[in-house]
């Protein structure tokens, strides 16, 4: 009888033993859990602000592509206004 009560106090320390290492597991699992939908979080905020940048940048420069050409418009009818001007004097000496 001994041996077996021996070796049912053995059998409740090692249960004991085996739902305290559950538990701990158990923990390591959730603090994991809350680390990967931390970085998923942060990784959705970096690729959205990656997008808004390369969004921006695309805006800024189809902005200074309209900015340019309208430059270039001006110009050529500034040269053309010029030469028009130059026209109109040599007609009057001829």
């Amino acid at each position: 009888m001994t041996r077996l009560r021996a070796l049912e106090n053995t059998l409740d320390t090692t249960i004991v033993a085996v739902q305290g290492i559950a538990e701990r597991l158990g923990g390591n699992v959730a603090l994991m859990q809350t680390r990967a939908d931390f970085t998923q979080t942060y990784s959705t905020v970096l690729k959205q602000g990656s997008d808004a940048l390369t969004a921006a940048d695309g805006n800024e420069e189809s902005v200074n592509m309209v900015a340019l050409q309208t430059r270039q418009q001006l110009g050529i009818q500034s040269l053309s206004a010029s030469n028009q001007a130059q026209q109109a004097v040599l007609s009057l000496f001829r």
